[in-house]
């Protein structure tokens, strides 16, 4: 039974993170785009750190890898800043592999 659970939720979060980057990459206003990727990012943050959290104390080189992969969400939104929008391609290109590879090192 709590397998089935945790399959339902892994699901979800498939489901929501595919919103998630098909909503960043559609949205046309500025607003809406910066609040996207806000919500995109805490996403990937969120991921990561289920991932880090999931694997045992002792797997140190996993634990960096699931950190470094939510690094990524927090760079695309420091890109955002710096570049005050006009890098917009390249954080959101950021913020969505955050999301992607956390998915994927939560599955595998």
């Amino acid at each position: 039974m709590a397998l089935g659970a945790l399959f339902i939720a892994f699901v979800v979060m498939c489901v929501l993170s595919l919103v998630a980057i098909v909503l960043l990459f559609i949205a046309k206003k500025p607003v809406m785009k910066q609040v996207m990727l806000y919500v995109t990012a805490l996403f990937g943050i969120v991921i990561a750190w289920l991932n880090v959290t999931s694997e045992p104390s002792n797997f140190l080189m996993q634990r960096g890898i699931a950190a470094g992969i939510g690094l990524l969400a927090v760079v695309g939104i420091v890109v955002w800043h710096v570049s005050k929008g006009r890098q917009e391609t390249a954080a959101k290109a950021l913020v969505t592999a955050s999301v992607v590879l956390g998915i994927a090192t939560l599955f595998f």
